[in-house]
Parts: C-alpha cells; structure tokens; sequence
C-alpha cells in the first residue's frame, strides 16, 4: 500500500512539475489547471492552489528527505509572501486575491476578487505548516490573512463585506465559511489568541445551522441558487473536516456528535468501488450537478479522504479509516496514465463508476466549466488528493 501511494504521488508531482509551472521554475507559482476541449492551459497562478501544492511538497520531503524540489518550495513562499497584500494603508490588507497572471493582478472585477473559501484554505494550510515546520513566515502570513477576515465577520458568523474586492454575495456558502472557521481553529491552537477562537467559534455556529436533519450540509445553491455545479457531496465532506478540525481543538462533545452525523452520510455516499458519490436520492434536488453515477474529484474526492483520515484521527473509529483506503485505492486505480503526456499522472474533474470512464461537466450556470472530464485541476483537485495519500502513507509508517 505505501508504495503504491508513494508512486502515485510521485507520478502527480511528475506532471505538475513538467506541465504546469510557471517561468523559471514555479517563480510566479503554478497553473491552475489544463482544460483539455479548450486545448488550453489557463495562465492563471491561484494563491491557494500554490498554497496546498506547497504543503504536498514540504510534506514529502519532511517524510521522505526529498531535497530535489528545494528550489521550487523557495518559489512558492516567495510567491506567496509577494503576492499577499502587504500594503500597510490597504483596505484589503493581508487578504489573496484569486488570481494573478505572470505575478500581476490586473485589476479587474474578477482577478482581484476575494474568495472566502479560496482565502481560508490558504489560512489553514499556513496554520497547519507553522504547526509541522515552525517556519515563522507561515505564521505571519496566517495571522495577516486571519485579520483580514475578522474584520468581515458578519453578526451570524458569516464572512463578507462591500469593501470592492470581497464577494459579500457568497457569504452564506457553506463552503465559503468551513475552511476560514478551520483555520481560525488551527491559527488559536497556535497562539491561544482567544479573538481566533472567538471567530471560528461563532462561525461554527453558523456551520451547525446548515447541517440537515439527515447529516448532509445544506448546499450553497439551496441557500443562495450559488455553485450550482458543486455537488451535496463536496461541503458535507467539507463540513466533516470542519468538525474534526473544531474537536480537535475544541474537545467539545457537540462536535464530535457532529463528525459522527456528517460522517455518516458521507459514508453512505461511498460506492462499493471506494468512490464518494454526487448524491443519493434524498438530496437528488439540492444541487444541479445530481448524477448519482459520477463522482466529483475538484470539490470531493480529495477533501473526503482528508476528513475520513482526520475523522478516523480524531474519534478512532475504524470504519472511516477503512473507507479512506477504500476511497484512495480507486483514486490510484484510476489516475490518468498513458492518455496523455500533458495530464498523465494527475486526475480530472469527473468520473462515470457505471461506464468506468471519465465523464460529467460542471457547466450547470457556470460557462468556464470547474470541473467535469474535461478539467485537470492542481490546487483542490491534485494537490489534496496527494496530500491524503501522504497522510495514510504517515499512519502506515506509525504502525510500522
């Protein structure tokens, strides 16, 4: 098993590293992904796609000793230190910007943008790298974003404000509030600044409302006809995360009542091959992306092997650990290989379990298509996909 996922790893870390860095290896960071019916690489350099390739690449070499990559991990943290807004009169002082391209924000409505859930998972990745590394630079760009954010909190422990760059509108997305109360967690179990506890824990609150009665999170389209294309599956695995992350922390038995109910539901997704599903028929309405034949990897697959893993971490119930073997086994099994040498060794967007085949779009009101068979993702897709793989290859090496 830890061999089989070492190659595989090795495989995508291969292709991103021939395929998808940017001049002079990685110096603006990495392409967000291929879009092969485009025939297309996008020239966008996302923040937090750059953020979780860094965590797959200093885990591997803590693991492993890999020192080949010294160069391009220096990059990523230079990227990452210059492209935070560090402009001490700035209004959006400490926040990411979506993208930029060759290192530059152009301005417009779009690239300057300030995503919730793209800005805090940069704020957990950063917490969980000063937690693993103790390199104070992940602290102080953490502890920059996180008051950034704090400011935006809003009453019901929702983010987002009218400040011109931050998408307020998505505010009530599940998805668009896990990832900041997860960092906000991590970044009080570092410091014990008790104003980080305060925001995750009243964001958390809000979390706890979009849990329904069944254990799957309510979905950003239900709540606000939002990322119609993410399906039910993606912020109920996101949400599993979220708790194990609040228990962990917390010890509060609320939350591990929580990681039982979502993790429920999550494993009632699994198909017997390994996969996490879009849906069942109880949801088949809560979101258009609702084929119950095709599993999602830019907004599931990867996220769910990382909260069973953490929720069999946090609660020791073996069944979740066994379904994230199950899950990361049919993830190996069905990497792309001799497709093509400008994807193989990654994964794309969507896959068909009934016709064993790539398959599915994430056009559903959404014309650039983030996701389905024809998106080859590094960030969120790739990038956490891997970062499971290291995590069981880790509680392998434990036993051992």
């Amino acid at each position: 098993m830890k061999n089989t996922y070492l190659e595989s790893i090795d495989k995508c870390i291969s292709w991103i590293n021939k395929n998808m860095l940017t001049f002079d290896n990685g110096f603006y960071g990495i392409y967000e992904r291929i879009r092969i019916d485009k025939h297309l690489r996008t020239n966008w350099s996302r923040p937090d796609c750059n953020s979780e390739y860094l965590r797959v690449l200093l885990t591997h070499k803590c693991m492993f000793g890999y020192e080949n990559n010294d160069d391009l991990i220096n990059n990523i943290i230079e990227y990452l230190l210059r492209v935070q807004d560090n402009n001490p009169l700035s209004t959006w002082k400490g926040s990411y910007p979506f993208y930029l391209i060759d290192g530059y924000i152009r301005e417009n409505a779009v690239d300057a943008s300030l995503y919730q859930n793209d800005n805090g998972k940069i704020l957990l990745i950063m917490s969980q790298l000063y937690m693993n590394h103790k390199d104070i630079r992940f602290l102080e760009i953490a502890k920059s974003l996180a008051e950034y954010w704090a400011k935006t909190q809003q009453p019901d422990g929702t983010f987002g404000v009218l400040d011109g760059r931050n998408m307020y509108e998505c505010g009530k997305g599940p998805c668009f509030v896990h990832w900041l109360v997860s960092g906000y967690y991590l970044l009080y179990k570092i410091t014990k600044d008790a104003a980080y506890l305060t925001c995750a824990e009243k964001g958390m609150e809000y979390i706890v409302s979009t849990i329904h009665d069944s254990g799957r999170s309510l979905t950003s389209y239900e709540i606000l006809r939002m990322e119609d294309w993410r399906p039910v599956s993606s912020e109920t695995s996101i949400a599993l995360y979220s708790f194990c992350i609040a228990y962990d922390v917390t010890g509060k038995n609320i939350y591990k009542d929580y990681i039982i109910k979502t993790g429920e539901f999550v494993l009632g997704l699994q198909d017997e091959c390994g996969a996490i599903m879009n849906c069942d028929d109880s949801c088949i309405d809560a979101s258009l992306q609702n084929s119950k034949d095709v599993c999602d990897f830019v907004y599931t697959e990867g996220f769910a092997l990382n909260a069973l893993i953490l929720a069999y971490t946090c609660i020791g119930e073996r069944k979740y650990l066994n379904a994230a073997i199950n899950l990361a086994n049919f993830l190996v099994e069905i990497q792309c290989t001799n497709e093509s040498p400008l994807w193989d060794g990654a994964w794309r967007g969507s896959f068909n379990i009934q016709t064993w085949k790539w398959d599915g779009r994430a056009t559903q009101n959404n014309t650039i298509d983030e996701g389905g068979m024809f998106s080859v993702y590094t960030g969120w897709s790739c990038t956490n996909i891997m970062y499971g793989l290291q995590q069981l290859i880790s509680l392998t090496i434990k036993k051992e």
